[in-house]
């Protein structure tokens, strides 16, 4: 929304004349009149009038008085004035129950105000009251002229306000049930509906009261539909108000290419947007909105490129990706000032800049409670595209990009050690905006701007909290040598519950410490990293469970020492023999490359069946040994009988000659 109107005061102007037997008196003081009156404001579309009905109950209450020279002292009342809106006409006074009065008119500091003066007739005089009929029209003024008055069967805007002291003044407004939209904004107005009519009214009018009736009948509206790339819109307008439509389509044709790539994100909208000329906006006091659950954009009549490119912007910044209204109108104006500069033929007319606003207010209390609240308002508007603009400044348009995005997907600020961000829930608050400037955009000027424009006292606190943990955190981080932090401390970061910070880096530390213990003991076998262990760790969002894996690495790696160490570490001649027969060396290598990979069953697999086939060793260095002395104690009676053949001489009688020579049994010579 962008503040536009200014609130006008119900200010009462009486026209006060004094004239005495001898000399003037001093002007009446306040107090010393008093004007009752009920005014009726009725809207009469097919006339494109609203007709005014004012009837006033005069009373001098200031008493004729005897000076000590005996000359007789009265005060009287020549006239009575009020304030109306300069396009008024048909005016036309008169005394009930008797003739008409002459009406005059003065202007007032406002030109869109004049003073409206009825001439009494007698003049007022103490003890003898009067009351007075005045009527007029307030007719149609045409789009973007300076009227205040906008009163067509499609479009209405008009101001109420009453006429007489407080307490002695009522209102009433009657307007036709064919408006689909319409709305009274402001003080308070009872609503009934009868006989065709929507009253409101209001019969003990306060002195501060001031309201403003908006009303349209979307049947009457013309429309137009336009494209702006892919993207579909329907332009809804008064009829015959083609100039507000030319601007219209030309503003959002380009307007919307413009947006998508200064905030470096499509259009976020699926279904056709209506883009609506619209007087309820200026009700409230603005140039324009945007309603999400509509999907539809509500403007006045002015051709006001900055403003359309706003609302336009609404459609990145609303309710639904920014929780507050500073985060929502600050980056709507930067980046519709952004788009705006490079529109071909459209001059700024404005520049972000601190607010000179009366009243103030940190942003961050900036809420919709303020809306129609002009200074705060104007304070709000300026302040938030100024700050947004600094930052903008210190990261640039890139980083800027990258910061929205992660706003948009809903990321989480700290980033895995790859950089990966996972999703967060909810709408984008101050806090998680300000973890995004600096951890997403890289921005050193986000927390000053924060801190001059943004936070109060309570908000300092935990911005106060939030320094020790990143302290803490970015301790972690180093000492991490290129794993991070895992997703559960991210998470408790991201959503500001500090008192878990310590706690879960020193679970991370656990981790940390058994991953230096591993990578040390599996280095001689070519392990450098573990992957799966820091994938799982960086991922965790129970790290009480990652210890507990962690401790599986830790005994895995144990099993392995032992698998390594237990062929040397093992005495005897047997099981010296044993080893030799399936050598350890190489399964004791896989099993280490599986623990890195995080396959610990399968390393813990490899590494028992080499602690077995150790323990087994002596036994298979027996069977060895047993057969190789078998062998040697048959090879003298082989080399003898070998001679014994070569000489000629027969076998030794225990000896089978089959054996021998390879004569079939039982033969002889």
């Amino acid at each position: 929304m962008r503040t536009l109107l200014t609130a006008l005061a119900a200010t009462w102007l009486v026209g006060i004349a004094a004239v005495g037997a001898a000399t003037p008196a001093a002007a009446a003081d306040d107090g010393n009149l008093r004007m009752e009156a009920d005014v009726t404001y009725e809207l009469q579309p097919d006339a494109e009038r609203v007709h005014v009905t004012v009837e006033m109950r005069l009373t001098n209450l200031v008493a004729d008085y005897i000076r000590s020279d005996g000359a007789t002292v009265y005060t009287v009342y020549e006239s009575v004035s009020v304030p109306v809106p300069a396009e008024a006409t048909n005016i036309v006074a008169g005394r009930v129950g008797g003739g008409s009065l002459a009406t005059f008119g003065d202007e007032m500091d406002d030109p869109r105000w004049t003073v409206l003066g009825v001439d009494l007739s007698p003049d007022l005089r103490y003890g003898s009251p009067q009351t007075i009929e005045l009527s007029y029209d307030l007719p149609d003024q045409p789009p973007r002229s300076d009227g205040l008055v906008r009163a067509s069967p499609a479009y209405t805007l008009f101001p109420i306000y009453p006429m007489g002291d407080p307490e002695h003044a009522t209102i009433t407004v009657r307007v036709p049930d064919a408006f689909e939209q319409l709305e009274v904004v402001g003080s308070y107005m009872r609503r009934s509906v009868a006989d065709g009519f929507i009253t409101y009214s209001n019969d003990g009018v306060e002195e501060d009261f001031y309201a403003t009736l908006a009303a349209r009948n979307d049947e009457l509206l013309a429309e137009r539909e336009i494209s702006s790339g892919s993207h579909t819109f329907v332009l809804r307008y008064t009829p015959g108000d083609e100039e507000w439509a030319d601007f219209a389509e030309d503003v959002v044709s380009r307007g919307v290419g413009l947006l998508e790539q200064a905030i470096g994100e499509p259009w976020p909208g699926d279904a056709d947007m209506a883009i609506i000329e619209s007087s309820s906006p200026h009700a409230y006091g603005y140039a324009g909105w945007f309603d999400s659950e509509a999907n539809a954009i509500e403007v006045g009549d002015q051709l006001d490129t900055f403003t359309m490119l706003h609302e336009l912007a609404h459609a990145w910044f609303n309710h639904d990706t920014m929780s507050e209204r500073w985060l929502r109108e600050g980056l709507a104006d930067l980046y519709a000032d952004r788009a705006a500069n490079r529109m071909k033929g459209f001059t700024p007319q404005v520049d972000a800049g601190p607010s000179d606003a009366d009243e103030t207010v940190v942003l961050s209390d900036w809420d919709d409670s303020s809306v129609g609240a002009r200074p705060i308002d104007e304070y709000g508007y300026e302040t938030s595209w100024w700050a947004m603009d600094r930052i903008y400044a210190d990261i640039g348009a890139e980083a800027m990009t990258a910061v929205l995005a992660a706003a948009f997907d809903r990321k989480i600020p700290y980033a895995s050690a790859d950089g990966d961000r996972e999703e967060l829930r909810g709408p984008v608050d101050w806090r998680r905006m300000l973890d995004l400037l600096e951890e997403a955009g890289g921005s050193e000027a986000a927390l000053t701007v924060y801190e001059e424009l943004v936070l109060d006292a309570d908000d300092m606190d935990r911005v106060a909290e939030r320094d020790e943990a990143r302290a803490v955190y970015d301790d972690l981080l180093h000492r991490a040598d290129g794993w991070g932090a895992p997703y559960e401390l991210r998470q408790t970061m991201a959503t500001w519950s500090f008192t878990r910070v310590d706690d879960l880096v020193a679970e991370s530390d656990r981790i940390l410490t058994v991953r230096d213990d591993v990578l040390a003991a599996l280095a001689a076998l070519g392990v450098d990293e573990l992957p799966a262990l820091a994938d799982e760790y960086q991922a965790s969002e129970r790290l009480d469970e990652t210890i507990e894996l962690s401790r599986q690495y830790a005994d895995t790696t144990e099993l392995i020492e032992v698998a390594q160490q237990r062929p040397d570490g093992v005495a005897g001649a047997l099981t010296a023999i044993g080893t030799t027969i399936v050598p350890t060396e190489h399964a004791v290598t896989d099993a280490a490359v599986l623990v890195a990979g995080g396959e610990l069953d399968e390393a813990r697999t490899v590494s028992q069946a080499i602690i077995d086939h150790v323990d087994d060793a002596p036994m298979f260095g027996g069977i060895v040994l047993g057969q190789v002395v078998l062998c040697l104690s048959l090879v003298p009676f082989i080399v003898r009988a070998r001679l014994r053949g070569q000489r000629g001489e027969p076998p030794a009688p225990d000896q089978e000659s089959a054996e021998v020579t390879g004569a079939p049994a039982g033969s002889v010579g």
